[in-house]
């Protein structure tokens, strides 16, 4: 007797025949068992037509993780800042808004009790009560203006969140994924670029522009200074033409540095500040690359055991 299965795979079902062709006759009286099995399509239906689950659950997460960069970037630099003494709020508080701790009772609570640390973030740096800049950028401005003494410890604070400033806004960066796509938009184009740092930096030069040369046309040296007259002129900072790279905020910190006497390049405050090294920097901070360990296999002889990587020194050549 020859029987032959028959398996239809649809995108939401499964279709299953069994046919007998032992059995004379026509092919509907050959088939002993058939059915179908038909499960939850894929997709969603909405509005606007069909929608990926997957997409729908994760299309926020880039957003999410960006925001929690900053977070952490932020809390990187305000407990160097702390350490230093450049800012009012004490460590304890800071690791209560910055660590969550369920067993010990942190629970990411902002400080709303420290009445300095509000005054600081406020540019109230007197205590009257009075905002003593209209803005952040006029205080980093000022910094490009006349000279600050940095044994005044409400120097040290001015200058301290002029840096928090710049670490909550540190300007875009080009990254290689956006690069290349431009670089394939070109090629459509017939515009070759070959260099991928050169693509970077032309990247970058295009977000920049029109700052570039308002500072130019206004003689401004620090892109504080020229979002201060922005600012001043009437005109909207934000979302405006006038986009920031991280290279002019870097640059920004520099020019500071060189320009007031109480502060050094060759100094380690200033090495950190700028630091873009993974895990070291606070204004540039990167977060370290989350550990791959979960993905790496059981081994095939000791199967307790993960697989022995390639580079470890046993096995090196």
């Amino acid at each position: 007797m020859e029987n032959i299965l028959g398996i239809d795979l649809g995108t939401n079902s499964i279709g299953l025949s069994l046919r007998n062709a032992s059995i004379s006759g026509n092919i509907q009286e050959q088939l002993e068992y058939f059915t179908s099995v038909i499960f939850p399509s894929g997709v969603g239906k909405g509005k606007s037509g069909e929608f990926s689950y997957a997409a729908e659950r994760t299309k926020h997460r880039s957003s999410r993780r960006l925001h929690q960069a900053r977070r952490y970037r932020i809390w990187a630099t305000l407990k160097f800042l702390i350490e230093n003494g450049y800012c009012p709020l004490s460590i304890e508080d800071l690791e209560k808004w910055s660590k969550y701790d369920k067993a010990n009772g942190l629970k990411r609570q902002y400080p709303i009790h420290a009445t300095l640390f509000e005054q600081w973030v406020r540019l109230d740096f007197n205590g009257d009560g009075k905002p003593d800049y209209t803005n952040p950028y006029e205080l980093r401005a000022d910094l490009m203006k006349k000279q600050f003494d940095f044994s005044n410890q409400i120097d040290k604070y001015k200058f301290g969140r002029a840096l928090y400033h710049i670490a909550q806004h540190r300007g875009f960066k080009s990254s290689k994924g956006e690069t290349i796509k431009e670089q394939e938009q070109n090629e459509k184009e017939n515009v070759i670029e070959t260099d991928l740092s050169e693509a970077l930096k032309k990247s970058e030069e295009k977000k920049s522009g029109k700052l570039t040369e308002y500072m130019t046309k206004h003689n401004l040296p620090t892109v504080g200074c020229a979002y201060d007259h922005i600012l001043k002129s009437g005109i909207r900072v934000r979302n405006s033409e006038y986009q920031a790279v991280r290279s002019q905020y870097k640059e920004e910190i520099e020019r500071i540095f060189e320009f007031q006497n109480g502060l050094s390049k060759e100094s380690d405050f200033y090495k950190k500040l700028v630091s873009e090294k993974k895990g070291e920097g606070t204004i540039f901070y990167k977060r370290p690359l989350r550990s791959q360990k979960g993905l790496v296999g059981h081994c095939t002889l000791e199967t307790n055991k993960p697989r022995c990587p390639i580079s470890h020194p046993e096995f090196e050549i």
